[in-house]
C-alpha cells in the first residue's frame, strides 16, 4: 500500500476520533446494562489465551509474526486492565482491579512489548532457525 494513503488514513482516523469521542463524552449513558456482559468478557479472555499461545508458539519456533503478536498481545493486555479499572471503579473490586493491573496486566504487557521488539521480524535467517547447524555463507553476522 501507498505509505502516503496510509498516512493520510492514519491521520484522518486520529482527527475523526477528537470529535467522535466529544460526542460519545456528552451523550452516552452514565450506566448501560447489557444481556451480553458474560459472553463478551468471557470471549475477550479466550482471545487474549489464544494470543498468548499463539505468540509462544511463533515466539519458540522463531517466525516472523511472533512480534506484531506480541504487540497485539500486549494491547489486549491494557485494554483489559483499562476495562477492569473504569468497570470496578465504584464497586467493591476496585482494589483488586487496580492491583492486577498494577501487579500484573500492565507489567506483562510491557515485558510483551519489549520482547517484541527484541524477536526476530524479518525473515527468518539460518542461525536462528532451530534444530539447524550453521549453513549460511559466512558475513559479520554468521561466521559459518
Amino acid at each position: 500500500m501507498n505509505r502516503r494513503l496510509v498516512l493520510v488514513f492514519l491521520t484522518g482516523a486520529a482527527v475523526f476520533l477528537l470529535p467522535w469521542t466529544g460526542y460519545l463524552a456528552a451523550t452516552l449513558p452514565e450506566s448501560f446494562d447489557t444481556g451480553a456482559w458474560r459472553p463478551a468478557w468471557v470471549g475477550f479472555d479466550i482471545a487474549m489465551a489464544a494470543c498468548f499461545a499463539f505468540a509462544a508458539w511463533l515466539t519458540a519456533s522463531r517466525r516472523r509474526g511472533a512480534a506484531p503478536l506480541l504487540a497485539a498481545t500486549a494491547t489486549l493486555l491494557c485494554c483489559d486492565a483499562w476495562f477492569d479499572v473504569m468497570l470496578d471503579w465504584a464497586g467493591p473490586d476496585r482494589w483488586t482491579s487496580l492491583a492486577m493491573a498494577a501487579l500484573l496486566e500492565l507489567p506483562i504487557a510491557a515485558g510483551l512489548a519489549l520482547l517484541a521488539r527484541r524477536v526476530p521480524s524479518g525473515a527468518p535467517s539460518p542461525e536462528l532457525s532451530p534444530g539447524r547447524t550453521s549453513t549460511c555463507t559466512p558475513t559479520p553476522r554468521c561466521s559459518g
